[in-house]
């Protein structure tokens, strides 16, 4: 059995999908290893478990900030960062820099541990965080910079994302034979939401294209409601979503997990950004057109929305 290593990025999901390299090239050039990833339970359906990592252990994010400073809260918080502890392992690695996941990775005591950044001062006060400035600008380069401190700088990034065959076939039943579009409605802060109007008159714009539209969002996230449109908007869990990306020939989104698994997936990608740096967190790979003005989503015009989608499209056609 090769060296133990415990991966710490709770959440987001895109945040996920951008420390999936991590993991990967570890796998890749590691033989042997022993990988385990501490992760918020709605998102872990974004990290394999047969062929990425060994272990997966999951938490409700809710639940555990409800009970945070309750004595029970601390005592189950306690109980399983010792747990993580009796499994020596060998690097720790804490790839969001929060005190809750430094707090993790100071109790499960690797023998090498590093942050990759500290966003509060009991972050910085816990762990060694990486002592250089990060020479990339995109949060997976700097993942990977982090890795490298611990010594594992060369092997295949290229993420490793779980099998969605099964949840491929489901859903392409259900599809029109007309190249798919799908266009996520909802974001995780008011700065990075484009209108719900705006997303239904490009749907609609898109379908005199001759595309078929699928609309993705969360269970809390209105549906445009567009006639002759796909309305997956809170039906689908994540890894049928994950499976949708899967089948578009060209992804519309925020700045939202979604953008990042469909450019993972290889899907092209048109990203409304808002008040986020695009330089940090654009989608990282395949062909991608990022739009951004004025530090709000919603100031980008549907008409901005639109051609980019029309102009990227046609291209791949070409």
């Amino acid at each position: 059995m090769g060296p133990r290593f415990l991966i710490l990025r709770f959440s987001a999901i895109g945040d996920c999908v951008m420390a999936l390299p991590v993991a990967s090239r570890i796998r890749r050039s590691v033989p042997g290893a022993v990988i385990d990833w501490v992760v918020d339970r709605r998102c872990a359906d974004v990290i394999d478990t047969e062929r990425l990592v060994n272990g997966l252990e999951t938490f409700d994010s809710r639940e555990e900030k409800r009970l945070r400073w309750t004595p029970a809260g601390i005592a189950r918080q306690m109980r399983f960062y010792l747990r993580l502890r009796e499994r020596g392992y060998d690097y720790g690695i804490d790839l969001q820099g929060h005190s809750k996941t430094a707090l993790c990775l100071r109790i499960a005591r690797p023998a090498r541990r590093v942050a990759a950044r500290a966003t509060d001062g009991l972050a910085r006060a816990l762990n060694p965080v990486r002592p250089d400035p990060h020479r990339a600008e995109h949060m997976v380069e700097q993942n990977l910079e982090t890795l490298g401190y611990l010594g594992f700088a060369s092997g295949d990034p290229t993420p490793m994302l779980p099998d969605l065959t099964a949840e491929r076939e489901t859903l392409k039943a259900q599809l029109p034979d007309r190249p798919l579009v799908t266009i996520t409605v909802g974001a995780g802060h008011p700065n990075k939401v484009v209108p719900l109007d705006r997303w239904r008159t490009v749907g609609e714009l898109l379908m005199k294209e001759g595309l078929a539209v699928g609309y993705l969002g969360g269970p809390g996230d209105p549906s445009p409601e567009l006639p002759g449109s796909i309305d997956w908007v809170g039906r689908l869990p994540l890894r049928q979503t994950m499976a949708a990306l899967a089948l578009s020939a060209l992804h519309l989104s925020g700045d939202t997990g979604t953008a990042h698994i469909a450019s993972a997936l290889g899907v092209p990608t048109v990203t409304v950004f808002g008040h986020m740096p695009q330089e940090k967190f654009r989608p990282y790979w395949g062909r991608g057109k990022v739009l951004s003005l004025g530090g709000n989503a919603a100031l980008v015009p549907q008409s901005a929305i639109f051609a980019a989608a029309q102009q990227m499209w046609r291209e791949l056609r070409a």
